[in-house]
């Protein structure tokens, strides 16, 4: 079960009927670049998150086994 919809996706039920069509198009292209910068930033995120985490885990002074 998919929870996530883009932007774009929730757009559809706006009621565009007062725009013109140039304006209707910016504001999908507005938004489908809102999706793209903010799924760029999550990822960028996670991906920091699981090196930090690597990193840290190689640090810890416990994780030694002494002879």
């Amino acid at each position: 079960m998919q929870t996530e919809k883009w932007v774009s996706e929730m757009i559809d039920s706006v009621n565009t009927s007062y725009m013109s069509e140039a304006e209707k198009h910016t504001m999908l292209v507005n938004t489908e670049r809102a999706d793209f910068i903010a799924n760029l930033v999550v990822s960028g995120f996670t991906k920091a998150a699981k090196v930090f985490t690597a990193i840290k885990k190689n640090l810890n002074p416990y994780s030694i086994k002494h002879a």
